[in-house]
């Protein structure tokens, strides 16, 4: 990679660099911050990391750093335990969002040893972080824009800590394939028909025996008539192939059918509707259960994950409705709860899309 100039061919008349890193020094500067800049280094990626010393409380981002944002093809966020203590680093977020809304700069947060939940609400060592500036700071606008960034950004698709992983190492190795990749293809986008053919997928490894270019996952009624409905209307509006259990509610204990599971294999893409009553339906953690298992045969599957008004981390620690609905599985269905709930655990660290109520 030009050590000089970004991939992005959005950026390539401004850039300066690949990658714009924002973290707070106290939590991250001797850890996961210096891991992963190497990692990225190694790919020859060209990033900009501000050594500065703290700045002063209440300072604001010098005119370099906020240019060094404009000019990154990608920002990384590192959400760590005190990030939200630093003002600085609450105004690079600002600076990084407003980028990514008027030029399409690429974002991609690490929820570092924080649940996004706690970014998302501003709880924990986040709440405890603005109940200090909103006591400190008179312009209360600033601060709503601090608040409302961390929200925003919390939805974006991104990397959950080192907990999934076996170490640090391993993690800023996963991140900076991801930064890697991404890169590669700004500099070279991959070519798509105008229309996504209705009979075959669109990965070369599935050309032979593909069927749908999507299966759809979803769990009754809290989703039938609304986003299921909503989403298979815009897929197909994009001529995008889709499959579409729709047959009435399955028995108690049913599994998924041969044909269902045949479908599962043989789509490109599965995306998981995950909403409140979920995790009631056997059928559903089934279907989870077979798609995971299709994604680590490493045949080139993709599955994403959308959190339609539920939170990530409910579905990862199965708590709420989630937990709810295993107090009766685990009674009903004791041989089969294990492998569901290692399936929702590892589909909630998969990036995706997080769906709130509107505040």
């Amino acid at each position: 990679m030009a050590s000089s100039s970004s991939l992005s061919s959005s950026f390539t008349a401004k850039s300066k660099y690949d990658v714009f890193l924002s973290f707070r020094s106290k939590d991250t500067g001797i850890g996961i911050r210096d891991h992963l800049a190497a990692a990225l280094r190694r790919k020859q990626i060209e990033l900009f990391i501000d050594d500065e010393q703290e700045p002063q409380k209440g300072d604001e981002i010098s005119p370099a750093v906020s240019k060094a944002i404009e000019t990154s093809a990608v920002s990384i966020i590192i959400f760590s335990k005190n990030y939200a203590y630093s003002t600085w680093c609450l105004d690079e977020l600002v600076r990084i969002l407003d980028c990514k809304k008027r030029n399409g700069q690429t974002v991609v947060p690490v929820f570092y040893k924080v649940d996004p939940s706690a970014v998302r609400k501003q709880r924990g060592s986040f709440g405890e972080a603005f109940v200090h500036h909103e006591s400190n700071f008179s312009d209360k606008v600033r601060v709503q824009k601090w608040r409302d960034s961390l929200t925003q950004a919390s939805n974006i698709s991104g990397f959950y800590d080192s907990r999934p992983f076996r170490n640090d190492a391993q993690f800023v190795e996963k991140i900076a394939e991801d930064i890697s990749k991404k890169l590669e293809d700004m500099a070279d986008p991959p070519y798509f028909p105008s229309s996504m053919a209705s009979s075959s997928c669109l990965s070369s490894s599935f050309t032979a025996k593909c069927k749908y270019d999507v299966f759809l996952s979803f769990g009754g009624e809290d989703t039938r008539s609304g986003i299921r409905s909503h989403l298979a209307a815009a897929l197909h509006r994009k001529q995008i192939e889709s499959f579409i259990d729709d047959e009435e509610e399955l028995q108690k204990g049913d599994e998924i059918s041969p044909a269902v599971s045949n479908v599962i294999e043989t789509s490109f893409i599965s995306i998981i509707i995950f909403s409140k009553d979920y995790a009631y339906s056997t059928w559903c953690l089934d279907e989870l259960v077979k798609i995971l298992d299709c994604l680590e045969k490493n045949n080139g599957q993709i599955v994403v994950p959308v959190f339609y008004r539920v939170d990530p981390s409910d579905v990862r620690k199965q708590k709420g409705s989630f937990g709810e609905a295993f107090v009766h599985h685990e009674r009903n269905f004791p041989d089969k709860v294990q492998k569901w709930r290692e399936a929702l655990t590892k589909a909630s660290i998969i990036s995706g899309f997080v769906v709130m109520e509107s505040r």
